[in-house]
């Protein structure tokens, strides 16, 4: 949750990052079109001496230009282009300008690919998360299907055993019963044989009596 939280929020300084970088490039190409106009450059092809460029460029473009850069760093908060608009509002050469100009622009590509590296790696990072997640639902998935398997299966061997248990019953029931009829038979054939013994004897006083 963590990562993910903090994918979030590194996509939106990315984005705004990204929306900052794009709007100072406008305006610095802004700044170098008109640096490009017909009036500066010729104003500058004019100038045979090393004097500023400050001193062969119009007031109204330089003023122009210097008011540009400061609404558009303020609009985007850049200390760069703030500082291109301080360069202009100062008795700065053309050279030194241009080369802060190209210094922001290597700064923004700089920054452009440090920050591509990094969305990268948050992006990666991200679907890497998100598979694992995943295959952590698919296992998830896969055990709560084998729990519910082995619940129907433990059912199943409950209602066995309780069959078997009912069979068990019923036939040590069976011989408990099987037990006592052949217990009962046996009596009676012990008893039946007492009875014709005693008759037997009988019999034998009897007859020897009258032999006498």
């Amino acid at each position: 949750q963590n990562l993910q939280t903090e994918c979030a929020d590194e996509k939106a300084n990315y984005e705004q990052r990204v929306e900052i970088r794009a709007r100072e490039a406008k305006a610095i190409s802004e700044a170098i079109a008109i640096l490009d106009s017909d009036q500066a450059f010729d104003t500058f092809a004019d100038a045979r001496d090393s004097r500023s460029f400050l001193q062969v460029f119009r007031k109204g473009t330089r003023r122009e230009l210097m008011h540009m850069l400061r609404r558009k760093a303020r609009a985007t908060k850049s200390m760069r282009l703030d500082r291109v608009a301080v360069l202009l509002a100062t008795k700065t050469p053309f050279s030194t300008i241009m080369k802060a100009i190209e210094s922001i622009f290597q700064s923004i590509e700089a920054e452009r690919k440090a920050d591509e590296e990094q969305h990268s790696f948050y992006t990666t990072s991200q679907k890497q998360k998100e598979t694992e997640k995943k295959d952590l639902t698919m296992q998830h998935a896969d055990l709560t299907s084998d729990i519910d398997q082995k619940q129907v299966q433990i059912k199943e061997l409950i209602s066995v055993i309780g069959q078997s248990n009912t069979f068990i019953g019923q036939e040590q029931a069976s011989m408990q019963a099987d037990t006592a009829n052949r217990h009962a038979e046996h009596e009676n054939y012990n008893h039946e044989m007492r009875n014709i013994v005693q008759a037997n004897r009988s019999e034998e006083r009897r007859v020897g009596k009258e032999c006498r």
